[in-house]
């Protein structure tokens, strides 16, 4: 049988199969929701930060963290046009590969 445990750090859930754990370590008290990280566990409950609070602390949406973020969306854009480029060519390449032997094969029957 597994049992969910929860590290006292952060929150993250383990599954384990025996019920001996490091308790110093990990809890079985489920982090609530509601709770943004930086979450601990004080050895009673769960302490964490409001949504709002949260919130503040994180990056606009224009920092310099989320160019990563842009350079990726830009890569997957160029990439899907790069695919239907290529689709594009082999459909090109197939139809006139079909024309070239149309016109060989009126050649030898006319």
């Amino acid at each position: 049988m597994y049992k969910q445990i929860f590290n006292k750090s952060d929150g993250a859930p383990k599954l384990i199969k025996t019920g001996i754990f490091d308790t110093e370590q990990y809890t079985e008290i489920q982090p609530p929701n509601g709770l943004y990280q930086p979450i601990h566990f004080d050895g009673g409950e769960w302490v964490g930060t409001p949504y709002e609070e949260w919130k503040k602390s994180q990056p606009p949406s224009d920092a310099p963290e989320n160019e990563s973020l842009k350079k990726d969306r830009e890569i997957a854009e160029l990439s899907m046009q790069l695919i239907q480029s290529k689709e594009e060519f082999e459909q090109l390449k197939n139809e006139m590969a079909s024309l070239t032997l149309k016109m060989l094969e009126g050649e030898t029957n006319g």
